[in-house]
């Protein structure tokens, strides 16, 4: 018994044997599983970066707050040394007056 050829009837002109699956849809399908996995790695990856963006922001965020932080203390600091040297020389000036 001989195979009759038929044209693939989705959207393509393609020479098929009767009973068998047209090659270029076989191709189609096989290269649409593949985009389809590429996709979902590409996805995955997006996200994955912006997670990662997310807590590289939050750590920069930490960091920033921790700095104004830490200045603000150096501030007080200054202040406190300021008041000091100025009780100081206060001091040093009483005691030549009465020396």
């Amino acid at each position: 018994m001989r195979s009759s050829l038929n044209l693939c009837s989705d959207d393509h002109e393609e020479v098929c044997y009767s009973g068998t699956t047209c090659p270029v849809c076989e191709l189609k399908k096989e290269l649409d599983g593949e985009i389809a996995d590429l996709q979902a790695k590409f996805d995955q990856t997006e996200k994955d970066y912006e997670g990662e963006l997310a807590s590289r922001d939050a750590e920069v965020t930490e960091a920033e707050n921790k700095a104004s932080e830490l200045q603000a203390q150096n501030d007080e600091l200054e202040k406190e040394n300021a008041s000091l040297k100025s009780a100081i020389m206060k001091l040093e000036n009483s005691l030549i007056e009465h020396a």
